[in-house]
């Protein structure tokens, strides 16, 4: 009978310590020359349309943050540089940079974040690049990655934002990328205003 009450709170103990999957995201970050500072983390649509406050001590910070799904965010940095950065429940987020060069953060703790990481380091490898070949390179990303969030952000960055759009161009690249990003809602709202 002793047995059995031992082996009974030990399974008790086991099923409260193991399997349990959280859904929080943590993110932390050092930054270079950030000092003392505060970043701004906001959604880009209603699928994580919040705002986070962000508060760097000797250029480091960290959060617990909450998402139901792969949400596209942006970091804002005091001087006005946005970068984006994606997150997903369970995500353990981890941002290494520096203020001189906020264009090419490494950040690692899910796909999306690290295949941004891989486009921008090859970016910056070319020096100065025309707008042209950043197309080129944008153009390339999107067709490998038709269901990855940093196609859409890509696309958007590259060729929405362009002053002058090629519409023809913006939905050829669109009609390579998967269902799942075409249901997203700053696709399904690019994708009606071509038509």
């Amino acid at each position: 009978m002793k047995n059995v009450c031992l082996l009974y709170f030990l399974l008790i103990g086991l099923s409260a310590c193991g399997g349990k999957k959280t859904d929080s995201i943590s993110l932390s970050g050092e930054i270079k020359g950030l000092g003392n500072d505060t970043i701004y983390l906001y959604g880009v649509d209603r699928m994580h349309d919040r705002m986070d406050t962000l508060i760097a001590e000797k250029d480091k910070f960290s959060a617990t943050l909450s998402a139901d799904t792969l949400v596209t965010t942006i970091l804002l940095f005091s001087d006005g540089t946005e970068y984006p950065l994606f997150l997903n429940k369970g995500n353990k987020i981890q941002i290494k940079g520096s203020m001189a060069e906020l264009s090419s953060l490494q950040i690692s703790g899910n796909a999306p974040n690290k295949e941004l990481t891989d486009f921008n380091q090859e970016l910056k490898g070319l020096g100065t690049p025309s707008g042209k070949a950043l197309e080129e390179k944008a153009e390339n990303f999107i067709t490998e990655h038709p269901a990855s969030l940093v196609s859409i952000y890509l696309l958007d960055k590259y060729f929405v934002q362009n002053p002058q759009p090629d519409l023809t161009q913006i939905q050829k690249l669109a009609d390579r990328m998967t269902g799942e990003l075409k249901d997203r809602p700053f696709m399904d709202a690019l994708l009606n205003r071509i038509k």
